[in-house]
């Protein structure tokens, strides 16, 4: 439960901006590790922001990532599978 009070501000910034007459959104994830837990509340952030997308707002999603960390590109190519919404891939030194 402590993991939704972490992210609930994020969660109402998305809703603040279904609201609002901004038309783009450009969204920033740069992680190096994060549990199931932020797994959870990451993939319900994502769906927030695609039903945004479908609402007609452009909405971009840049995933950083590490150039050697495989796993953390692997796991942003699982997200936009699981979304269904392109993903800009960002490889960083």
């Amino acid at each position: 439960i402590f993991f939704f009070i972490f992210y609930n501000p994020v969660f109402q910034a998305i809703r603040d901006l279904a609201k609002s007459n901004v038309l783009k959104i450009v969204v920033d994830f740069q992680l190096e590790y994060f549990n199931t837990s932020s797994a959870r509340c990451i993939f319900l952030m994502l769906k927030e922001l695609k039903d945004l997308a479908v609402s007609g707002k452009n909405v971009n999603i840049n995933w950083h990532y590490e150039e050697a960390d495989e796993d953390m590109l692997e796991t942003g190519e699982d997200f936009e599978e699981l979304i269904e919404m392109t993903f800009n891939y960002i490889p960083e030194n």
